[in-house]
């Protein structure tokens, strides 16, 4: 099986944090609810 769900959800779990960082505009406290695979 190859891990393609669980890369992109590793890949959004990282990008997300770093592009809300990156913007100046303050991140709000709860992070959004990401859609999990069902």
């Amino acid at each position: 099986m190859r891990p393609q769900p669980l890369a992109a959800c590793l890949a959004l779990a990282v990008l997300l944090p770093l592009g809300a960082a990156a913007q100046p505009a303050p991140a709000p406290a709860t992070p959004a609810p990401a859609p999990a695979p069902a």
